[in-house]
């Protein structure tokens, strides 16, 4: 990105003969160049949009045993979809109970700090939402309890009704001679804790969104963490979080780290960010202008004076200045 290989443009001003070659970038969202213009639109359009209302937001995150994580390291686009449908249902369904239309906005992450393979989900969720007649906002709380339990009976039936239509790929050393054996595995994963964080209420959309945003449209590590490499090793930084946030040191080998590098390139036309209820595509401008008329937006107007994201032209010109 931004070298000889993909081409240049050439600037130059006939007057004075000065010349300014500007080369092209890569465009990719993974890129941790291209990467911060893509969040940054992306950041600009939800605010857009939570700016209408005025509502608290919970900040969900849902993860899956080690056992179930390597049954979708092998089965990636389905068991993506699978963690996106069983987070979205456990809150949905709740929703559903409480007579209210929510907001959701679902984001999957695939890495944890050292780009080991840890997929989970976060949700920012409004708490509460337009009762189904329309006629006023409800605010809903959201126990972790009980989506917590919600989540696992979503997710192990996804992965039930997969193993049983002989779709479902295994792991290396994970066999099961037939449904019963499966049943019975799953089955003790079920009794087993589940981690599900849950934030307290937030009235600052701006932090959620931008912890999101920062694992949206970038690479998996910032080029700051990078400590040393070499033909054979590669030495980083990451914070234990287990432990107080206490930074640490990484080394592994090189062909190792391209490996857990790479392995976190989004699925091809494999939407990594989805919404739902009030925040869906199909009902959001309908639904949000009812939502507006009962919890009008002290904050919004905050959010609405944020400076919209540079255009790749405003963005060249503070950069090259051509």
């Amino acid at each position: 990105c931004r070298t000889e290989a993909l081409g240049v443009h050439i600037y130059k001003c006939f007057h004075c003969n000065f010349t300014r070659l500007l080369k092209h970038s890569c465009k990719c969202r993974f890129c941790s160049s291209c990467g911060t213009a893509y969040t940054d639109k992306w950041s600009y359009k939800i605010k857009y949009w939570l700016s209408f209302i005025s509502a608290n937001y919970y900040f969900v995150t849902f993860t899956i045993p080690k056992k179930l994580e390597a049954i979708v390291k092998v089965n990636k686009k389905f068991g993506y979809s699978l963690l996106f449908t069983a987070a979205s249902q456990a809150i949905l369904s709740f929703y559903k109970e409480k007579r209210v239309t929510g907001g959701i906005i679902s984001i999957l992450q695939t890495f944890g700090r050292t780009l080991n393979f840890h997929p989970h989900i976060h949700l920012l969720c409004t708490i509460g939402g337009l009762l189904f007649n329309g006629t006023a906002w409800k605010e809903v709380f959201l126990p972790a309890k009980v989506l917590q339990k919600r989540f696992k009976r979503y997710f192990l039936a996804g992965l039930r009704e997969h193993y049983r239509q002989g779709k479902l790929v295994l792991p290396a050393g994970m066999l099961f001679s037939n449904v019963a054996e499966f049943d019975a595995f799953l089955d003790s994963l079920e009794k087993k804790h589940w981690q599900l964080d849950r934030s307290d209420p937030l009235d600052a959309v701006r932090a959620a969104l931008g912890y999101i945003a920062r694992y949206l449209g970038k690479p998996p590590m910032s080029e700051n963490r990078l400590l040393w490499h070499n033909k054979n090793q590669v030495w980083f930084t990451y914070k234990d979080y287990l432990n107080k946030a206490i930074e640490r040191k990484f080394i592994c080998s090189t062909a190792e780290f391209f490996f857990r590098f790479t392995e976190h390139v989004p699925l091809p036309n494999f939407p990594m960010v989805r919404f739902y209820g009030l925040f869906s595509t199909r009902s959001k401008k309908k639904l949000m202008e009812k939502a507006a008329k009962f919890i009008p937006p002290p904050y919004g107007v905050e959010l609405l004076r944020c400076e919209p994201p540079k255009t790749c032209r405003e963005h060249r010109l503070a950069t090259t200045g051509v």
